[in-house]
């Protein structure tokens, strides 16, 4: 049979450097093998390449037939897949250097003959490339195998060069371990005799092999997974077929201070891939490792060629995978919270003290959060989690509320109970989205005390546009810029009602959008002016119009900066008067430091009044007075005046919120 090698190749995913090492040992031993020698080439300390060794049986007809052909069942029994050599063609390519790769001697029939065959197996390999050199007599030699992989693929260099590491060889002992628990578990269980040289040192055999597993100290723990297949048997529905598929958890945990931690699935002798997210601990205790491998022959019969993945789908069921990840991730996650709570009593506390701590930061995804039950799950990985599924929950309550309107269209009926249900179901979603802006409103809070604080000792750190495009970003109207694209609500939530907003627009610009007066027809002394922020607000029950002006200035700004904002304040709702009709008021407002000098200007010169909300223990302070000619309610505050307000205000909304999602 003739195969593609290229295409072959594409079918394979993601491969990790050492994987050809890992799938050769493997092979080895399918092959027989009792002793394994493995050799690795380095360059400036790194790995290359590296050659195996074994005395298994090598290359009879029946093993080149099962290697010509893609996908073979020869050997399957043993957890052959018939596809580890395109792997191999992943990481290495010989295509360029054309050298030997593999070269074999076998005996047949206890015969003195041998029988050799190389090969350079490559992506133009074809089975004309085999040299079977005749079978002939000879003094008996003892059966082997070389592979030796080499030249990396140039496909593979940029994932090799980002991946590398300098070799060590004790790490490369614990890899290999790891890599191949599955079967040096078989190998323990069978008592096997075996071994395994590592750059011509001994490193493993049956009797330190024991040694391993008395010092792991391994344990087990199974469960079982049933599944009726009679919904598979199509006409024949009446057939009950309920099969049990078994699952060996096989785990050590121990004192140690590296704190490693290894959990993954495996299936034919091999580490296949981590445990799935939601039944994957994120942690144990400090000052412990731990090991945790799961398999079972249903794994087994399912590894995709790339050997690190499954073919087994994470929620839908077929006839051909019954039991889907989900069914696998639920029972695996007990067994994992069964084992802690065995070894660590004290872990369910600590598990309910993050969720709690999660809940207070985030109270709208509480009865998400609340429903977690991975006791190891960190704080964040209870947030990411919960985050998906408050996602998810809140684009069903609109769809459900869709379908409910579309229905009671095309149907002239309404169904009380279905309604009753979709209101509680958004209502509930609603104050949870509620719940999510008024954290998003203390993050942005939270981030300006620390820029005030910052600002405090280097004033250069932040300048006035950094404010300033916090609030709306600069030489933008709302025409042009998202309508709420603005956090104006840290001064006054009543503010985010507006019907016109400018910021750093020139008086006439300001005046042209909202009269269609032309530019001419405003003094040329005004049309020019810039204010930094001005929004106007209409009263619904007549065309009179509220104005909010701000100007922003640098943090420690000078007293020149200063008393510049004061005569801004002064002729800015000036020019807004007398150019629009109708202005009901205007609140004019200039964030800035007040220290004692400034402090007398206003009072002693300006004729500001101290306002009530100042906070003198924390030198916050306000100043106010208001111009009855140009309806105008001047206020000087300082930056970290307007923050505090604005998160007295927020914490008391989300205190009630917390509760609300407690009770």
């Amino acid at each position: 049979m003739q195969v593609n090698i290229n295409r072959a190749i594409k079918t394979i995913g993601n491969v990790d450097f050492f994987q050809p090492l890992y799938e050769g040992i493997v092979n080895s031993f399918q092959a027989g093998a009792s002793n394994v020698k493995i050799n690795f080439t380095l360059e400036n300390a790194y790995v290359v390449g590296y050659k195996i060794e074994d005395d298994g049986e090598g290359y009879t007809n029946a093993n080149i037939e099962s290697y010509l052909e893609l996908w073979s069942e020869h050997k399957i029994e043993q957890g052959a897949l018939g596809s580890g050599r395109i792997l191999c063609l992943k990481v290495f390519d010989n295509v360029i250097t054309k050298s030997q790769t593999i070269d074999s001697v076998h005996q047949e029939n206890n015969k003195e003959v041998a029988h050799y065959v190389t090969m350079n197996f490559n992506r133009n390999f074809t089975k004309n490339t085999i040299k079977d050199i005749a079978p002939k007599i000879q003094p008996a030699e003892k059966s082997f195998t070389i592979t030796e992989y080499k030249n990396i693929n140039e496909e593979y260099i940029s994932t090799y060069e980002k991946e590398k590491e300098p070799f060590e060889l004790e790490k490369m002992k614990e890899n290999i371990f790891i890599k191949l628990l599955p079967m040096f578990i078989r190998f323990h269980k069978e008592k096997k005799d075996f071994s395994i040289t590592i750059n011509e040192l001994n490193w493993l055999d049956r009797t330190n092999l024991q040694e391993e597993f008395t010092e792991y100290d391994f344990e087990e723990k199974t469960f079982t997974i049933s599944k009726d297949l009679s919904v598979y048997n199509i006409g024949n529905e009446d057939i009950k077929d309920e099969q049990k598929f078994n699952f060996t958890l096989l785990y050590r945990i121990k004192k140690d201070k590296n704190e490693k931690l290894e959990q993954f699935y495996g299936a034919s002798d091999r580490y296949i891939t981590g445990f799935k997210k939601g039944a994957r601990l994120d942690n144990l205790p400090q000052g412990h490792s731990g090991i945790f491998c799961l398999t079972s022959p249903y794994l087994d019969d399912r590894v995709e060629d790339s050997r690190n993945q499954f073919n087994i789908h994470e929620t839908n069921p077929s006839k051909d995978t019954p039991v889907v990840f989900m069914d696998i991730k639920n029972e695996l996650k007990k067994l994992l919270n069964e084992i802690l709570l065995e070894k660590f009593p004290e872990t369910k506390q600590e598990f309910m003290d993050r969720k709690e701590l999660a809940v207070e930061k985030f109270p709208h995804l509480s009865r998400f959060i609340k429903k977690i039950d991975s006791l190891t799950m960190s704080e964040s990985d209870m947030l990411k989690q919960a985050e998906k599924e408050f996602i998810a929950e809140t684009k069903l309550a609109r769809k459900e509320v869709v379908a409910f309107t579309e229905k009671i269209k095309k149907d002239k009926n309404f169904d009380e109970k279905a309604y009753q249900e979709i209101t509680r179901h958004f209502t509930q979603v609603g104050q949870e989205q509620l719940a999510d802006y008024i954290g998003y409103r203390q993050t942005i809070i939270d981030m300006l005390l620390e820029i005030h604080d910052e600002t405090t000792k280097d004033g250069k750190r932040f300048d006035e546009s950094d404010i300033h495009n916090l609030f709306m970003p600069q030489y933008e109207t709302s025409d042009t810029s998202f309508y709420y694209a603005n956090n104006v609500w840290i001064f006054d939530d009543k503010f985010m009602s507006y019907n016109y907003a400018a910021s750093d627009k020139t008086i006439a610009k300001i005046v042209s959008d909202v009269t269609g007066k032309s530019k001419k027809e405003i003094l040329e002394f005004q049309r020019n002016k810039k204010s930094d922020l001005v929004m106007l607000y209409s009263n619904p029950e007549n065309e009179y119009k509220d104005v909010l002006i701000i100007e922003f200035k640098r943090l420690n700004a000078g007293i020149d900066g200063k008393e510049k904002a004061l005569t801004q304040l002064k002729k800015y709702p000036y020019f807004i008067e007398q150019n629009i009709d109708n202005i009901r008021s205007i609140f004019a407002y200039t964030i800035i430091d007040i220290d004692e000098e400034f402090e007398t200007t206003l009072t002693k010169i300006e004729g500001f009044h101290k306002n009530s909300f100042g906070d003198k223990e924390n030198k916050i302070s306000s100043f106010y007075k208001y111009n009855d000619e140009v309806k105008a309610h001047i206020n000087v505050v300082s930056f970290k005046q307007i923050i505090e307000d604005a998160n007295k205000r927020n914490k008391v909304f989300l205190d009630i919120l917390i509760q609300n999602f407690k009770a």
